[in-house]
């Protein structure tokens, strides 16, 4: 249901995702709580001041562990800083950081030009992303700092680094709490909600199994309402995705929170809405409600820890009627190479909304295949619409997270005339198919399978080719040994 006036959705810049897996720590907003709707609270003051041209950072202000970074120009001087988040881990075993505190370097000298601290106090598995949100044409500083628990809500913070006066917090606590939904059960399972502020009203069917409602006593069997105190109540956010959705050559921000019932468990839908930044405000352009975000396809995976100890968890990012889950790698011990990783996946996931954002939409969803120290691969699958036209989506992803780059077929197989030949022999024994592209594989630790479209099947074919079938040109294994 749209709520205010629909906008052209072209343009699609680098998104920012905050997992919907990730949970609460902190207390979810009520409903009754004030807020300007025609604008967000004034942009937040740094509580230190911050300071520029600093030729060597004083450790007598902030100590701590690199927890993750960022390279992009956020200042406006027309060179790639180096943006550097520091915190302490609460315990020695938590992955909870607090004392945040992020450092902007000179890409080429290495000396810290200006540093802020964030006013969240913490978070888990923090990261960064990079946005132009104001429309000056410097990268925007956004950081991720899920609060744990099963809420799924996670903290955001957006910092301008390109102010003459110094950097600024311009997305903070405030803005944190979103939109304003008060509402109320009612006859026959149904639930009435009314976005504060916006006179728009809206009464919606229960999605969660009845039994669950009789048993707690609010329902009768005929449903009948039997406890009218009982109110919904939204959450804070749940996720934040950055996307240029007017065509005006800056983002916006696209915020997603969660509508509950009678209990964290219950939950009636999601609220989404795109915030733009004008004269130093946070405005609404667009407030749209949605029933419970499920799809049979998108499975999201439970973390994985990798050799070495790096983290592989889902992300998801929602928009329209386009959901893409996708994997996000934490925990590296080279945090650029952690930030090159993923950059890769999330510009191929930026690419695909982009497809579809004049019309259409995409459903993906991934697999890992391998997951070894230095090497994993996974697997990108889904459908997408675009004019009336269906489409499988097979994508393969083989990273080699020593380097922080992708792994051509040349670094698992020799790369010759005479190799390229025994494949070719091979997968037409296969599946009676042409390979016109060795470098659409992944490697599942025993065997190389080449993915190729079957044009009358109109379906996607896999070809596994034993590694041992192909050991006078197969190199793999060289690649867990090496390292950055």
């Amino acid at each position: 249901m749209l709520l205010k006036r629909p906008l052209k959705t072209k343009a699609l810049l680098p998104l920012l995702l905050g997992s919907l897996l990730l949970g609460s720590l902190a207390q979810a907003a009520e409903v009754e709580q004030p807020l300007n709707e025609t604008k967000l609270a004034a942009p937040v003051v740094a509580p230190e001041p911050a300071l520029k041209g600093i030729v060597v950072f004083d450790e007598k202000v902030q100590k701590g562990e690199e927890l993750a970074v960022a390279y992009g120009d956020v200042d406006n001087d027309g060179q790639e800083e180096e943006i550097v988040l520091l915190g302490n881990k609460i315990t020695p075993t938590s992955n909870y950081d607090t004392q945040l505190y992020i450092l902007c370097k000179d890409g080429k000298t290495g000396n810290v030009k200006s540093f802020i601290r964030p006013t969240v106090g913490g978070g888990y598995n923090c990261s960064l992303r990079l946005a132009d949100l104001t429309g000056s044409g410097a990268q925007n500083v956004i950081l991720v700092a899920p609060t744990g628990g099963s809420g799924g809500i996670v903290s955001y913070r957006i910092f301008d680094f390109a102010e003459p006066t110094g950097v600024r917090e311009i997305f903070g606590e405030a803005e944190n709490h979103g939109v304003n939904v008060s509402g109320k059960y009612l006859d026959d399972y149904q639930v009435q909600l009314t976005l504060t502020g916006l006179d728009k009203t809206m009464t919606l069917p229960l999605a969660t199994d009845l039994g669950f409602y009789h048993y707690l006593g609010i329902y009768d069997t005929k449903g009948k309402l039997l406890q009218t105190d009982l109110r919904p109540y939204i959450q804070y956010l749940s996720a934040l995705t950055v996307l240029d959705v007017n065509d005006d050559g800056r983002s916006e921000a696209i915020t997603l929170q969660r509508v509950v019932g009678v209990n964290n468990t219950d939950t009636i839908g999601y609220v989404r809405t795109v915030w733009q930044y004008a004269a130093g405000t946070w405005q609404k352009l667009e407030v749209d409600f949605s029933g419970k975000l499920t799809a049979s396809a998108l499975l999201m995976q439970e973390p994985v820890i990798g050799g070495g100890g790096y983290r592989l968890s889902s992300q998801q990012v929602q928009y329209n009627n386009s959901q893409i889950v996708y994997p996000y790698f934490s925990n590296l011990n080279s945090k650029k190479l952690q930030w090159q990783i993923n950059k890769i996946i999330e510009d191929y996931v930026s690419s695909e909304l982009t497809s579809v954002a004049a019309g259409g939409h995409v459903e993906l969803a991934y697999t890992t295949k391998y997951i070894g120290r230095n090497v994993v691969s996974f697997v990108v699958r889904g459908n997408k619409a675009v004019q009336g036209k269906q489409q499988e989506i097979l994508k393969t992803f083989n990273l080699n997270l020593a380097q922080g780059t992708v792994i051509p077929i040349g670094e698992f197989l020799k790369d010759s005339k005479k190799m390229h030949k025994s494949v070719e022999e091979i997968t037409t024994r296969l599946g009676q198919l042409v390979l016109s592209d060795l470098n659409n594989y992944y490697f599942d630790g025993e065997y190389l399978v080449f993915c190729v479209y079957d044009e009358e099947k109109t379906t996607w074919q896999e070809l596994k080719v034993a590694k041992k079938d192909l050991k006078a040109y197969y190199i793999g294994d060289s690649l867990e040994n090496k390292t950055d």
